[in-house]
């Protein structure tokens, strides 16, 4: 786990928070766990470029959002 993965997760935690989303319901849209996601969010594991293009598409927020966040 690296800082930037952290960063990232919490980013990512606080935009899906902010748009009312749970865990499950992003879960249900990669076809994962809630677990994964939640590895995500805590930045114990790592997402691929794809998966991040995915979630902030369906988080309606942009990569380049996230990134500024982190």
């Amino acid at each position: 786990m690296t800082k930037f993965d952290e960063d990232l997760g919490q980013a990512l935690k606080e935009c899906r928070k902010a748009k009312g989303l749970t865990q499950k319901q992003v879960a249900d849209y990669f076809g994962i766990t809630k677990m994964a996601v939640s590895y995500w969010e805590s930045g114990i594991n790592a997402m691929t470029a794809e998966q991040l293009k995915r979630y902030c598409k369906y988080l309606g927020v942009s990569v380049q959002y996230i990134l500024d966040k982190t």
